[in-house]
């Protein structure tokens, strides 16, 4: 945390790091109360992307269906392909997605004496009509039906563990279990290489983004991004631009390779630019607190008070108990003060 220096200097907010599964997530409660986590009861989370380049796909309808006929709920993918049902009584459900211009998806989930389960949903295109230039579909089928079903067991519960247990070193464990079943499975490396960062281990994590990198040809856009993180973290920003710049080649939609370009740019004080791709990533997606954290400390070194107020707003509407609200309250606080103090006196 830095403090005042001086009557024009401001506390920066400190930049809270934007990992690919850290989106805001639309939720909805199927089992009759607020009590998520009840004994008995369990969350149902994951992501929807398409198969091909594994971008997300937002506002996809996910259905939660009862086998037993006794419980139907539906809710939608944010921004990142995020969803979530909440308090979901033990019992076997089906996951239906549909969407137009995909293949419908089923996918069976047993809750008998299991963990929350985190998912991995993958929407193929539809076959192209008579006439049309074939895509890549084949190929993308095959690699996804060469996924073990172990493998893809041992990723989904390492997914849980990293992002709603906290569990850095058995989230490792388990998506170390995924590539034993699955050698060829860069998405598992590319997790691997995020929970290495949260243990403190850079260098690990770098070396597990990079094996996740060359292992999909730098076509995943989640591991350049991560990557470019893990190099901001350890205030590498050139090469952070580079990665965040080619993960934007990837996926041009990606809010995360945006807010992971403006975090090196600002490392490397081309404010600017910074701001450029920050409110890029706000336009992507609105609802992500970090991004506006990172908008605070660019408009700081702009000087531009009211927009690093707007930002400050914005962060306290998404996130008003978020791990630096505290400190975001005080700086609104202190920054009125002084342009309070700052007003000449009328007679």
């Amino acid at each position: 945390m830095r403090l005042f220096r001086g009557a024009a200097a401001i506390a920066l907010v400190a930049c809270a790091m934007s990992l690919p599964a850290a989106a805001q997530i639309p939720s909805i409660d199927i089992g009759g109360g607020s009590g998520v986590g009840r004994r008995g009861r369990y969350t149902i989370s994951g992501t929807v992307h398409e198969a091909g380049d594994q971008h997300p796909l937002d506002a996809i309808q996910v259905q939660l269906l009862a086998r037993s006929g006794g419980i139907s709920a539906s809710t939608l993918t944010n921004s990142s392909g995020t969803f979530t049902f909440n308090d979901v009584p033990r019992g076997t459900y089906e996951l239906v997605v549909e969407a137009s211009g995909y293949q419908s998806l089923r996918e069976e989930v047993d809750l008998s004496n299991r963990p929350p389960l985190t998912l991995q949903l993958l929407l193929k295109r539809q076959a192209p009509m008579a006439g049309e230039k074939a895509g890549t579909g084949p190929t993308v089928s095959a690699r996804e039906l060469s996924i073990p079903r172990r493998a893809r067991e041992a990723m989904q519960l390492g997914l849980s563990l990293l992002n709603d247990k906290s569990d850095y070193r058995g989230s490792v464990a388990q998506f170390q279990r995924a590539i034993k079943e699955y050698p060829d499975y860069y998405e598992a490396y590319a997790q691997m290489g995020i929970a290495d960062m949260k243990l403190g281990d850079p260098a690990k994590s770098e070396q597990a983004l990079r094996t996740s990198i060359d292992m999909s040809r730098r076509k995943f856009a989640d591991a350049l991004f991560s990557l470019a993180w893990v190099y901001s973290t350890e205030k590498r920003f050139g090469d952070a631009e580079t990665l965040a710049r080619e993960a934007i080649a990837v996926e041009p939609d990606s809010p995360d390779a945006q807010l992971e370009l403006a975090r090196a740019l600002h490392g490397l004080d081309r404010s600017a630019e910074a701001e450029a791709s920050a409110l890029e990533s706000v336009r992507l997606r609105p609802d992500n607190p970090p991004t506006y954290l990172l908008l605070a400390n660019i408009h700081l070194k702009l000087r531009n008070i009211p927009m690093l107020l707007q930002d400050l707003d914005n962060y306290l509407r998404l996130a008003p108990n978020g791990q630096e609200a505290e400190q975001a309250r005080q700086m609104r606080a202190q920054i009125l003060a002084r342009m309070t103090n700052a007003q000449p006196n009328t007679p």
